[in-house]
């Protein structure tokens, strides 16, 4: 979508095994459900090294600008 831009941060669930059981956008300034669930769908198909088999919850936050002309 040209000209897309705004802020969003996602939260998820590493499992012990490291594959992500859960993902959500928490917030956002995008306001457009299309990109932002698909983000939301990427992150789950993240696998993280988990060698202590330790369960985490995360979130980080993106930032999108458009291309300069």
């Amino acid at each position: 979508m040209p000209g897309l831009k705004g802020s969003l941060t996602v939260a998820w669930h590493i499992t012990a095994i490291g594959l992500v059981s859960r993902s959500s956008v928490v917030s956002s300034t995008m306001k457009y459900l299309p990109v932002e669930d698909c983000i939301a769908k990427a992150v789950r198909t993240w696998v993280f090294e988990n060698p202590n088999a330790v369960e985490a919850d995360a979130t980080w936050g993106f930032q999108f600008t458009p291309p300069s002309p």
